[in-house]
């Protein structure tokens, strides 16, 4: 397999069930979206998200946890929602990637 095309993950080691997945956009989509290609762009990108489990992101059936819990009557920090941000993040960064110039223009 070519190392130019294949997703790299970040796996923290620490916590090997706390996997990040990255997109390379560049190398993995043929185009960007423009304002006449919404449904190719669409449907390449919804294949990328079911391929890697990351359609919840989008859809909201994976909803961002609290970001705090309370174990033992002591509130502190939630590493589920640390590790939800930062991959959704990551998401972000793989879709504003995807976009031309003239689309990027538009948001705020």
């Amino acid at each position: 397999m070519n190392t130019n095309n294949s997703t790299p993950t970040i796996h923290n080691t620490n916590e090997p069930h706390n996997t990040l997945i990255t997109i390379n956009v560049t190398t993995q989509t043929p185009f960007k979206l423009t304002s006449t290609n919404y449904v190719s762009w669409k449907l390449q990108f919804q294949t990328f998200f079911v391929r890697y489990d990351l359609l919840g992101y989008i859809d909201g059936s994976k909803p961002c946890p609290p970001a705090t819990i309370t174990q033992n009557q002591v509130t502190m920090s939630n590493h589920a929602y640390t590790i939800w941000i930062r991959q959704d993040q990551l998401i972000l960064n793989t879709i504003i990637g995807s976009l031309s110039p003239t689309i990027i223009s538009f948001i705020s």
